[in-house]
């Protein structure tokens, strides 16, 4: 054979070769990009099993729910999960799980409970502009979920802020509710307070706030009367925060209410009334007359 022809035969079989590993090699490289830049993993915590898997190329993550080996539910999220962390926040002795999930520039929170074999989604109360926080971390810190983040400060300059979430349970659902108080200042709010009441009728009040577990704030209060103190009138509530505002269904006490107690704090002081203007003859109603449980309370004990 002539050497010329043997060479570009060579030539035309290398260039063959070539080409077939181009159309194989771009697909293996990519499913081995996607395969490194995606990822699975699975936990546990009783007789659940959890597993988070990210695809990378459709940008989703997805939470598998399993209950004793068989699979009960299945969850998307639009994003990449940052991290997940197990924890008791109300204190009943039964974990919550909470995933942290990235989407674009910023960081949200997924919770979830588990009881008799089923996945319950934790609802999450906002009270912000969510679209002046930026880069949000979560923790958890006395109980509470703690968010950090950047927003704009008074000055206008970016800066870390904090907001704390209490776990509580209203009205069958569980909810994650924004903490105004820090804790030390929360067990500052305990104890007791008095207001004068109706000068002219000689009712004065008497109120006693008490932390519970779970985020849940007993409330108390006796309507008595001057002269003698006997008790006229004895209300008593369970209540959550909401922000800095302790909030008090009414109907919880009385089916026959529709508002709720709200009870804002200034220093010393804690100022009773409803949420709704509307609502506020209840506080007397209540009472049948003898007073009232609205007022300006200074707290007794410090």
């Amino acid at each position: 054979m002539n050497k010329n022809l043997f060479g570009l035969l060579i030539i035309l079989l290398l260039a063959i070769s070539c080409k077939e590993n181009t159309k194989t090699a771009d697909p293996i490289l990519n499913q081995t990009i996607q395969k490194e830049a995606s990822f699975k993993r699975a936990f546990s915590d009783g007789d659940f099993n959890f597993q988070l898997e990210y695809n990378n190329r459709l940008d989703t993550s997805y939470f598998d729910v399993f209950y004793k080996g068989k699979k009960v539910s299945r969850q998307g999220f639009s994003g990449k999960v940052e991290d997940e962390f197990l924890t008791d926040l109300n204190n009943d002795k039964k974990n919550e799980l909470y995933i942290v999930v990235k989407n674009s520039d910023r960081s949200s929170v997924f919770g979830y409970l588990f009881d008799n074999g089923k996945s319950i989604p934790i609802k999450r109360e906002e009270f912000r502009d969510l679209s002046q926080v930026k880069s949000s971390k979560y923790k958890v810190e006395n109980n509470q979920l703690v968010e950090q983040f950047k927003a704009p400060l008074k000055g206008g300059e970016m800066g870390y802020k904090e907001w704390r979430y209490n776990l509580v349970e209203r009205e069958g659902e569980f909810v994650l509710l924004p903490q105004g108080w820090k804790p030390h200042e929360l067990a500052q709010m305990t104890g007791q307070y008095a207001a004068q009441g109706d000068q002219k009728t000689g009712y004065y009040n008497v109120m006693l706030l008490n932390r519970k577990k779970g985020g849940i704030w007993n409330v108390s209060i006796k309507t008595k009367r001057k002269r003698d103190k006997k008790v006229l009138c004895d209300f008593s509530g369970d209540g959550y925060f909401v922000d800095k505002n302790l909030m008090v269904p009414m109907n919880k006490i009385n089916s026959k209410l529709k508002g709720s107690l709200k009870i804002q704090f200034l220093d010393l002081m804690a100022i009773v009334y409803t949420i709704d203007q509307a609502d506020s003859k209840e506080m007397t109603s209540f009472c049948s007359g003898n007073g009232s449980i609205a007022g300006n309370f200074l707290k007794t004990e410090i």
